[in-house]
């Protein structure tokens, strides 16, 4: 299955054109974060730590993504024992 997964992901993310243009805006976010990191920017990280307050608020699958996360994690678990 997780072999599956990873080609699956693997030929998403190649094929999509888009999908380099998001990788960008998330390198400069990540960019962007660890400035204000290295920094020790308070009112930077309250600011990036506020907008995602605030997105975890109008996104509906918030509320139950750790339940999915910890569920796929013991999926994961299984598949490593078998």
């Amino acid at each position: 299955i997780i072999q599956r997964e990873m080609e699956m992901f693997g030929e998403i993310q190649m094929e999509n054109q888009q999908f380099l243009t998001i990788l960008e805006m998330f390198e400069k976010l990540i960019n962007n974060y660890r400035k204000i990191i290295e920094n020790k920017d308070i009112k930077g990280f309250s600011e990036i730590f506020s907008q995602g307050l605030d997105y975890s608020k109008e996104d509906n699958h918030f509320e139950n993504s750790y339940k999915y996360f910890y569920e796929f994690m013991k999926v994961l678990k299984k598949e490593n024992e078998k």
